[in-house]
């Protein structure tokens, strides 16, 4: 059977730019949850674009902030990341450079992984370490129930007076107060609670005290 090949403004159109929960994630990873549930809007070639250029300048941003030690690659990357923003400047229905991009993307990822130049030997070794705060964030991601298995007996005592107060409906500010913590700290703490609800599916264990 003969594959239809869109020929219409309109079939380039649907074909090119629709829902795209993969390119949600991606938004995501760098963003956070403000892009949760956009993966409609990637039908439209502007939001794309806009996408696009946002991700280059955080990419760029982080680069310059972890390689002072590699001159080249920095110089390297920056490159790269202009051709990417360049070609991400010209998204639009009309123009098709969609392989342009692939390629720019491609191209960063060769050399954030040690590859460079033309002989497909690597040049330089890459390490990928967490510190301790990262570990347990990374671990909040994944499974917030290991996340909460992981706390000190007396960060789980503070989660647990917390849901406590929580579920007597006493105010963020006072809860704060009696146990001598920020609001700040406070509301990390109810997110973490309620994502372990939602991952868990039952509510979060409270201090009933004796």
């Amino acid at each position: 059977m003969k594959k239809h090949i869109p020929n219409s403004k309109q079939e380039l159109w649907d074909t090119r730019f629709s829902y795209n929960g993969k390119l949600e994630l991606v938004m995501l990873d760098f963003f956070g949850k403000y892009y949760w549930g956009m993966a409609r809007l990637f039908r439209d070639p502007k939001f794309c674009k806009k996408c696009m250029l946002r991700l280059v300048k955080r990419m760029r941003k982080r680069l310059n902030e972890i390689l002072t030690m590699d001159e080249r690659l920095r110089q390297r990357t920056n490159d790269i990341l202009e051709s990417l923003e360049n070609h991400a400047k010209q998204i639009s229905i009309e123009k098709n450079n969609d392989w342009d991009i692939i390629a720019d993307l491609l191209h960063l990822i060769a050399h954030l992984l040690g590859y460079d130049w033309q002989d497909g030997k690597i040049h330089r070794q890459v390490f990928y370490y967490q510190d301790e705060a990262q570990a347990q964030l990374d671990k909040k991601i994944d499974n917030p129930r290991k996340y909460y298995d992981s706390l000190r007996s007396d960060e789980k005592l503070r989660y647990m007076l917390v849901q406590s107060m929580r579920n007597r409906q006493l105010p963020k500010h006072q809860i704060a107060r009696l146990l001598g913590i920020s609001s700040g700290r406070v509301n990390k703490i109810i997110l973490h609670i309620e994502e372990y609800e939602k991952e868990e599916e039952k509510p979060f264990p409270e201090f009933l005290g004796g």
